[in-house]
């Protein structure tokens, strides 16, 4: 029961100790709730796991890592709506890829944490934000550019 898939809604979650996230159609779930994480995306499509570092639950640990990932096109992607729930691909584009940005906020119940390091699409620390208290548990709005987040 830790691996939930739900087809009607184009949403899957994952809601073990050590591991707790949800990918597709986040902004139409509204917050998705789990057992020590919780989720609020805007994001029309996207993902985000939550995974204790140092094997332990993600109640204690004091390492966490969030990952995210959004919609990603090619430059000069171009589509039109088939009008069934589908698309039809106009153009396939050419490199770069761009990445959609993201605009989530993840809550995990752990006061312990106290701060969030951002990472570079290397690993490299690039920026660190406080969390927020938020009743027994800390928040993070994740930067719109943020891919990495390790929350200690």
């Amino acid at each position: 029961g830790q691996l939930q898939w739900n087809y009607a809604e184009g949403l899957v979650t994952i809601n073990a100790p050590r591991a707790q996230g949800a990918v597709g159609f986040l902004k139409k779930a509204d917050a998705i709730r789990l057992a020590d994480v919780t989720v609020e995306s805007h994001n029309a499509y996207d993902s985000v796991l939550v995974v204790a570092m140092d094997d332990k639950p993600l109640t204690t640990s004091e390492k966490v890592l969030v990952q995210v990932g959004t919609t990603a096109r090619p430059s000069g992607w171009r589509q039109r709506d088939a009008g069934d729930g589908t698309f039809e691909i106009l153009e396939h584009g050419h490199a770069p890829w761009l990445l959609e940005d993201i605009d989530a906020t993840v809550t995990v119940a752990n006061p312990r944490l106290s701060q969030a390091v951002v990472l570079d699409g290397n690993g490299y620390a690039r920026q660190t934000l406080k969390l927020q208290p938020s009743k027994g548990a800390v928040q993070v709005k994740l930067p719109r550019d943020a891919k990495y987040v390790v929350l200690q």
